[in-house]
């Protein structure tokens, strides 16, 4: 009989290692994606963005829901709301953005704002990436850690290139996030497969 309770744990530990993904808490994610697409954004650096967010979206489950802002001189919610990680894949682009100035903090604290009104019992997080300053938001950087505190929302920040370091790091660190820097946006998809572990606590084998 030990034998085959043992050949049982056996097959299930396996199943589990070719799933990819080991969950290790029941709480359901709800995150709020704010993206840069504004004019100083390459093309290149928009498709690695992408790209990764994708491979971000592809390691959340079935009942994680998302949305997804995108922001440069205005702000659009390519998703709608919050959606299911296979909706939301395909909501991942920036069409009708003004590339000639950046509200990051204002999309921002829209996001937060949006995942302020997801029911309570979620973990809620909110992901920015941006390759500059912000230079036509009409809230602050302090509005919006003062904001996310108050929430209890983790900001974790993406800075790629050159940016502004210490507002990014400070965003993340006040509210219990992360800052990551790249390099190169081809570093995003790295932080990206990082960071599903770091928002939900899930235990990802890839």
């Amino acid at each position: 009989m030990k034998k085959y309770v043992l050949l049982i744990l056996v097959i299930a530990g396996l199943g589990l290692l070719l799933s990819g993904c080991v969950n290790l808490t029941q709480s359901v994610l709800r995150v709020a994606f704010v993206n840069d697409y504004s004019g100083s954004m390459s093309s290149s650096a928009i498709s690695h963005m992408e790209t990764a967010v994708k491979t971000f979206i592809g390691y959340m489950q079935a009942n994680d829901r998302g949305e997804y802002l995108a922001f440069g001189g205005n702000i659009k919610n390519e998703s709608g709301g919050f959606v299911a990680p296979s909706v939301l894949v395909g909501d991942v682009k920036g069409t009708g953005i003004n590339g000639s100035a950046t509200k990051l903090y204002d999309a921002i604290y829209q996001g937060l704002s949006d995942l302020s009104a997801q029911p309570a019992g979620y973990v809620k997080a909110l992901i920015v990436m941006t390759d500059g300053y912000d230079n036509a938001s009409s809230h602050t950087a302090n509005d919006v850690i003062n904001y996310a505190k108050s929430l209890k929302i983790p900001i974790f920040t993406i800075g790629l290139g050159s940016v502004n370091t210490s507002v990014l790091q400070n965003m993340a660190n006040q509210t219990g996030g992360k800052y990551y820097h790249a390099a190169n946006s081809s570093d995003l998809l790295a932080i990206y497969r990082s960071l599903i572990k770091a928002v939900t606590g899930r235990l990802y084998l890839y």
